[in-house]
C-alpha cells in the first residue's frame, strides 16, 4: 500500500480526475494510512466537482473509513456536491447523511437537501437506512 500511495503521490498533478473517487474508495479498503494523500486527492476532486452522484458516496465513505474526514473537508465536499443530491439512491442518502452528521458537517443547504431527499424516499428505506437516517437526524438536531 505504501508503494501504491507513493506512486499516486508522484503522479498527483496528472492524476485523472475521473478516477479520484474510485482511488479514494480503493485506498480506504486497503487501509491506507496516508491521510495527507487522501486529502490532496479529494482537494483535486473538489476543484473539479463530481461527474456522477456515486462519486460523492465513494469520497465521503472512503475518507470516513480512513479517518480523514473532518468537518471542514466534509463542508467542501458538500458544497461541490449539492447538485447531486436529487440523484442519490436510498442507500446513498442514508449513508451520506449519517457520515456527514458523524463528521460534524455544517453545510446546512446540503444537509437540508439530504433531509428532503430522505423524506421523499422514506417508503423505500430498509430498517438499516431508517436507523441510519434517524441517528443522523438526532445527531444534527
Amino acid at each position: 500500500v505504501k508503494s501504491l500511495c507513493k506512486a499516486i503521490r508522484s503522479h498527483l498533478p496528472s492524476f485523472p480526475k475521473n478516477r479520484i473517487s474510485y482511488t479514494v474508495h480503493g485506498l480506504s479498503l486497503l487501509d491506507c494510512t496516508d491521510k495527507p494523500l487522501l486529502v490532496d486527492l479529494v482537494s483535486a476532486w473538489v476543484a473539479e466537482g463530481p461527474v456522477r452522484s456515486t462519486e460523492v458516496l465513494h469520497i465521503v465513505s472512503g475518507l470516513a473509513r480512513s479517518g480523514a474526514l473532518d468537518p471542514a473537508l466534509c463542508d467542501q465536499i458538500a458544497a461541490c456536491s449539492l447538485q447531486c443530491v436529487p440523484h442519490f439512491n436510498v442507500k446513498s442518502v442514508a449513508a451520506i447523511l449519517l457520515t456527514c452528521a458523524q463528521s460534524g458537517c455544517t453545510h446546512t443547504e446540503f444537509l437540508d437537501s439530504l433531509g428532503k431527499a430522505a423524506s421523499l424516499k422514506i417508503s423505500e428505506f430498509s430498517t438499516q437506512d431508517f436507523c441510519a437516517t434517524s441517528f443522523a437526524g438526532a445527531k444534527l438536531s
